[in-house]
């Protein structure tokens, strides 16, 4: 995934407003839930720069994420980052075929990481790397864009300005709604302004998003061998729990 090498040095602020301190209390209170309580090994696929990661190891979790962008990863490896509290470790690798020979009691994928598993070999790869990586009643969390929820909903043009000190990003997104896919097709045109030099640099990315429908995703946490526990939409979100059996 090339796109996500300059997108890398973006990545935290375009995101300066999520609410990563509320997700990460959410995702403890559903690991709670199931029995994955603080102390418990946390696998992230898809940890893009770690900020989940590191407020749940402040929680007490042991977390370990694995992203394919190793400028991700460097970023969330960043002292100033981690801020030296909490048990969390990073590295890069590919969630479809990576293998840590090592268990974990939940691995977490969040921030819509299975929708960027457009093909159907692709999804099964990654839930089987999940279900590989967990010991026997372990729970996987995850979630994905909604199938229902798109379609009603058509994918509109947006455009988003941020800025720190020392760079102004504008970010227009095009989406193509490629139905016969399950896909929307987005195109990111990026304007960034180096404010001290007044340079600009512009690129564009393309982000293949796959949505989902219960029934297939339940198809294929069952080819993988998980029960399917819990499945919650919210607006273009889905969030699915299975638990390895």
């Amino acid at each position: 995934m090339k796109i996500f090498k300059k997108y890398a040095e973006l990545y935290d602020l375009l995101n300066k407003d999520k609410d990563y301190e509320g997700e990460a209390r959410q995702i403890s209170k559903t690991l709670q839930k199931y029995g994955i309580i603080n102390g418990a090994s946390v696998l992230n696929l898809g940890c893009g720069t770690g900020k989940h990661d590191h407020i749940l190891a402040k929680r007490g979790y042991k977390t370990t994420g694995v992203d394919m962008s190793q400028e991700m990863v460097d970023i969330a490896l960043n002292p100033l980052v981690k801020g030296g509290v909490g048990d969390s470790h990073f590295l890069q690798g590919d969630i479809r075929s990576i293998d840590l020979n090592k268990k974990f009691d939940a691995v977490i994928s969040m921030f819509h990481v299975m929708s960027y598993q457009n093909t159907n070999e692709d999804v099964e790869a990654g839930f089987k790397t999940a279900f590989n990586h967990l010991v026997e009643g372990g729970v996987f969390l995850f979630d994905c864009w909604y199938g229902p929820a798109v379609l009603s909903e058509k994918p509109e043009n947006r455009e988003r300005i941020v800025e720190n000190d020392e760079l102004k990003v504008v970010r227009i997104a095009t989406p193509e709604l490629k139905e016969k896919e399950n896909v929307v097709v987005v195109n990111y045109d990026f304007k960034v302004i180096e404010k001290d030099k007044g340079e600009t640099i512009e690129f564009r990315e393309k982000h293949n998003m796959r949505y989902f429908f219960i029934p297939e995703v339940k198809f294929f946490m069952k080819n993988c061998g998980f029960d399917v526990i819990s499945v919650e939409s919210n607006g273009w979100n889905l969030e699915v729990v299975g638990k390895k059996v």
